[in-house]
């Protein structure tokens, strides 16, 4: 279909069809067919779509975020200047956003492309109520293929986070529920000791949620306008308030960072990095191996701007039990922190880093996402190349063997998948293909794949990936 006036090449006694002469309506359901993206550069180079009766862009954008189940703002915040250019960056960081996969110590989630939220893995006695499935017969709690969360049934997800003994997700709504071990307060529902089905954390239900980030004590939410919230332990600063009396048993917005706003978090073992829109890297909590990347092993009870970076423009950060990464808008990486496993990336072994070290060996490729966990770190490239590094213990690293990797390594055995996700845990990694293909690899018992029945027993370990049969996480356009 044509988008401009009728050529001299049309035959005589025909009238050629253009665009603009069918109804708005239909007009809308065409641009409906493009992503958020796409229809930005449309409203922005092509007059002829904007009409004293409507906006056929602005009404694309709005039907696409609908059929997404996503809400649509009544007011334009500052800094836009139009419905059409606040709709496709709302549409695009929700897209960035998006994690259709989790993995835990000893768990795993998935979120299909329907958005249905579904669990596997076990349930160990200091993680009763991980899965989100009720209650569990037998000694072990094991769920040997990915299962739905029965009471999550027509909520539709958009992303999911876990980590130690505790779960969150992200409807398409903004919602934001938590399920779990509740000790430290980190399910955000006051005192409450721990929920085996995902609860909504009301406290936030006035607000639109993001993203969440679980660390292993805290929690992490960022809302559509760039608000950072917190809770859960906050004993060496994680939470980010500059008078903390314990625990932060209910979500409380981190006021030191009400300047800015925020486009993404992410959350270790007990530190948190925050990524603002003008590209700023705030990190707090504990530094004690220099995860913090201040130049010092210490502490920051609030969020501090990490000076190291300051002079690059970060879209993305990546928070492991103590190391960090940055990617800058350019595809470079950047690691600090602990190198006890080499999750570092740096061709050396031991020690750690207190200040942002420049990954070399990753500057042939452009990296486009990356996440950290445990003591190993990976990383999605433009091509759609996954590469990991660090400690191979279990197979973790997909390389076919245990071995530690000094530089990020490219996971041969996905080769021509174009791989778009990735979730890293200490003990298994799970990584999500363009078209929704989901491959596991690492300790089996966590991956709900055939024979995991214990942990680090023989023939329990892929070192390889594995396909998942009958599931998949297809992300959004």
């Amino acid at each position: 279909m044509l988008v401009g006036p009728a050529t001299p090449s049309v035959a005589a006694g025909y009238e050629q069809l253009t665009l603009f002469k069918l109804p708005d309506e239909v007009i809308v359901l065409v641009l409906c067919l493009l992503d958020a993206r796409s229809l930005a550069r449309v409203g922005a180079t092509c007059s002829a779509l904007f009409s004293e009766r409507m906006n056929q862009v602005e009404g694309a954008l709005r039907q696409l975020a609908a059929t997404r189940g996503h809400p649509c703002p009544t007011r334009l915040p500052p800094g836009f200047s139009s419905w059409v250019t606040h709709l496709a960056w709302l549409e695009h960081r929700r897209n960035e956003a998006r994690a259709p996969v989790a993995v835990g110590h000893s768990h795993s989630f998935f979120v299909t492309k329907g958005g249905q939220l579904t669990s596997c893995g076990a349930e160990e006695e200091h993680t009763k109520g991980v899965l989100g499935l009720g209650e569990l017969d037998g000694d072990n709690r094991v769920v040997r293929a990915p299962t739905q969360l029965p009471s999550m049934t027509g909520i539709r997800i958009r992303s999911v986070s876990t980590q130690g003994g505790f779960s969150s997700a992200v409807s398409a709504s903004g919602a934001i529920y938590t399920w779990g071990d509740g000790n430290w307060g980190r399910l955000g529902h006051g005192g409450e000791e721990g929920s085996r089905f995902p609860k909504q954390v009301h406290a936030l239900a006035g607000h639109i949620i993001l993203s969440v980030a679980t660390g292993v004590c805290h929690c992490l939410a960022v809302t559509e306008e760039g608000e950072v919230f917190s809770w859960g332990s906050a004993s060496s600063g994680e939470c980010g308030h500059v008078i903390s009396n314990g625990d932060q048993l209910l979500p409380r917005r981190v006021e030191a960072l009400a300047g800015v706003r925020a486009r993404g978090a992410s959350a270790g073992w007990n530190h948190s990095l925050v990524v603002t829109e003008n590209g700023a890297l705030y990190s707090f909590g504990d530094g004690s191996s220099g995860q913090l990347g201040h130049g010092i092993g210490c502490d920051e009870h609030t969020p501090r701007i990490v000076n190291a970076l300051q002079h690059l423009r970060i879209t993305a950060a990546a928070a492991g039990y103590n190391h960090s990464l940055a990617l800058t808008e350019d595809g470079t990486v950047f690691s600090w922190g602990e190198n006890s496993h080499n999750q570092l990336g740096l061709g050396r072994s031991g020690g750690w880093e207190t200040l942002p070290q420049r990954v070399d060996a990753l500057c042939a490729v452009k990296v486009c996402s990356m996440a950290a966990g445990g003591d190993i770190s990976g990383f999605v490239t433009s091509a759609g190349e996954l590469l990991t590094m660090g400690y191979g213990l279990a197979g973790l690293l997909g390389h076919g063997d245990t071995t530690e990797q000094l530089e990020p390594r490219r996971v041969d055995a996905l080769c021509g998948e174009c791989i778009v996700s990735v979730s890293v845990s200490g003990w298994h990694i799970i990584a999500v293909s363009h078209h929704g293909t989901v491959f596991g690899w690492g300790d089996t018992i966590g991956l709900g794949l055939p024979g995991g029945s214990g942990r680090l027993m023989a023939g329990l370990i892929l070192s390889t990936c594995s396909r998942y049969q009958h599931i998949s996480c297809q992300m959004s356009a």
